[in-house]
């Protein structure tokens, strides 16, 4: 049995003729004009389970811009590209070691077409990591996700495998919906709008509206069900957008982000005094930390997992790169990140630099709230035993406050190289070793050549 729970958020002031048909078997919705729907479709069932592997999460989010209403109530809040998460079981052996990341790296590829090497992934607070600033969407017609319906690809998902499935997908813009019964899927679908007049304050989100149950096996006429629920979410917004973007020094580039006046934490259920403003990262390999120099002003280092060798060249390392992330003590209105870059092969490009591209960093206010057992409550809530970038760092109590990029921010880093090919190099230098090679032979041999003609010089002068 499959469950499909599919949140329709209506961005429009009321429900009026948004429900065109409703019966036992069908639901028809149509938006308002100019309040296109976002709609979040969440699949759960029971998978084929894993000898090797105890929990797998992949999340996955696309570059655009997200509507502010959608990030309010379905929380995607993690870095640009594909994140993805393992904790083994059963690797009381080498051999099982091995197994593990042989199915590991066998189900990622089956999923996303991405293979994994055992060498590539780092080590973060309680699982492996890996990350890819670009976004890879999922094999509809994989096994794991049969009777699943993928809307649309190019859209922010996530996806865990444990004890059970579930996979998330959001969609926004969505026009026209048409849903029905569908054997072997029990569909409850809800079609709410976010309702301020009874809000309690900024940190109380209520969605009001309806309930449908679709279910092939129901003899129930009753499937209609007026619904209303109060939300306090994990992660929440600040006025105000952030710049990020590289400032070219050569080998050695910062990453400047402007951060600029940020409105207060105001919310109701904040512990006051207990707020912080931070800054995560993935860095792509090619680009170096160095935790002793690199860390940015009045701020402290809280997390370096990945390769910490200084150097290395590019092609020695093996590991995605590196996850970092520091601690303001006060809050900046700039934020200077000094990166260092690794040797890179020559190429033979016409160009004499390699773009190095990483993931926007992600600049939030982390605050201890009040009653933290109301943000489990709420459907939408993304903690996880794993994952989720820095949210498996931070207590179940904490609350994150994000503040967005503008559209023109990148972190794209521009690292110098040889302009010529491996082999190339390879040529030049086996013609040098070997001019080398014959210009010593030259003089050896011309030192034997002069002193066997002094020998003979001087026998023709003792004979006169």
């Amino acid at each position: 049995m499959i469950r499909q729970r599919t949140t329709v958020i209506n961005s429009g002031p009321n429900h009026n003729d948004v429900i065109q048909n409703v019966n036992t078997t069908h639901l028809s919705l149509v938006p308002q004009p100019e309040h296109n729907f976002i709609v979040e479709n969440k699949y759960t069932r029971t998978p084929e389970k894993f000898n090797y592997i105890k929990h797998l999460r992949i999340q996955t989010k696309f570059r655009g811009n997200t509507p502010q209403l959608s990030q309010l109530i379905f929380p995607y809040e993690f870095s640009e590209g594909i994140n993805i998460y393992a904790i083994p079981q059963n690797i009381n052996n080498p051999e099982n070691k091995q197994a593990f990341y042989d199915q590991v790296q066998q189900a990622i590829y089956d999923l996303v077409g991405l293979k994994i090497d055992s060498s590539n992934w780092i080590n973060n607070i309680n699982s492996l990591y890996y990350h890819n600033v670009t976004p890879l969407n999922l094999n509809a017609n994989h096994k794991f996700l049969q009777g699943v319906k993928l809307w649309k690809s190019d859209v922010d998902y996530e996806l865990q495998l444990g004890d059970k499935l579930t996979l998330k997908q959001v969609v926004t813009d969505v026009p026209a919906l048409q849903f029905q019964t569908e054997r072997g899927v029990y569909k409850e679908i809800g079609l709410f709008l976010k309702d301020d007049s009874i809000a309690k304050g900024a940190d109380d989100i209520v969605l009001s509206g309806l309930r449908v149950i679709l279910d092939a096996k129901s003899t129930s006429d009753e499937n209609v069900f007026k619904t209303m629920f109060h939300i306090k979410p994990r992660h929440r917004l600040l006025n105000g957008t952030i710049h990020s973007e590289i400032v070219d020094q050569g080998l050695h580039p910062i990453l400047r982000t402007e951060v600029g006046e940020l409105s207060s934490v105001a919310d109701e259920d904040v512990i006051p005094g207990e707020c912080k403003l931070y800054y995560y990262i993935n860095l792509n390999r090619s680009l170096i930390f160095d935790q002793f120099q690199s860390v940015p002003i009045n701020s402290s280092l809280v997390i370096n997992n990945g390769n910490k060798n200084l150097e290395l060249p590019e092609y020695k390392i093996n590991e995605w790169g590196n996850e970092v992330m520091f601690e303001f003590d006060t809050q900046p209105s700039q934020i200077d990140f000094t990166l260092h870059s690794r040797y890179q092969l020559p190429n033979a490009s016409h160009t004499n630099a390699s773009v190095i591209h990483s993931s926007l960093p992600q600049v939030f206010m982390a605050c201890n709230v009040k009653d933290d057992h109301l943000l489990d409550k709420s459907p939408f809530d993304s903690r996880s035993v794993l994952g989720g970038n820095y949210e498996v760092y931070f207590t179940n109590n904490t609350v994150f406050y994000h503040i967005n990029h503008d559209t023109s921010s990148s972190v794209n880093a521009k690292i110098p190289h040889g302009v010529t090919t491996f082999d190339r190099v390879n040529n030049i230098t086996s013609i040098t070793v070997l001019i080398g090679f014959t210009m010593i032979i030259y003089v050896i041999l011309k030192k034997v050549i002069t002193r066997k003609d002094d020998v003979v010089v001087s026998e023709n002068k003792k004979n006169e």
